[in-house]
């Protein structure tokens, strides 16, 4: 049992203080159909989301940017607008804190998430 959740500020805490944001999360394939590879400016990426009306960007590497959850109605249009097209969009609960884990505490924590479903 995790403890009494509640809602604040757009997060999830609980009593052990751990902290669950929603977060817009926009992914831009950085591979075509074909094997190709698509060029991708971070920096433009980044502009353009500010442009869409974007406030919180973070631009990921891979091919992705979160935004706040309360943005995403808004910048997605935008992105379009600016002949920026997301293979996929979707809200989720990101962590603001993460801890590694390995060997048998891996084997653990995999079988407490199991478990959970």
């Amino acid at each position: 049992m995790c403890g009494a959740v509640f809602h604040a500020n757009g997060s999830w805490v609980n009593q052990a203080r751990s902290l669950i944001f929603f977060k817009g999360y926009i992914v831009f394939n950085l591979v075509d159909d074909d094997g190709v590879s698509k060029e991708l400016d971070s920096e433009e990426l980044f502009m353009a989301s500010l442009e869409a009306g974007a406030e919180d960007v973070v631009v990921l590497e891979r091919g992705g940017i979160y935004i706040r959850n309360t943005e995403q109605a808004s910048v997605n249009p935008g992105l379009y607008r600016m002949s920026y097209t997301p293979d996929s969009w979707e809200l989720i609960m990101k962590p603001t804190l993460t801890m590694g884990v390995a060997g048998d505490e891996a084997d653990t924590v995999l079988g407490l998430v199991d478990n959970l479903r």
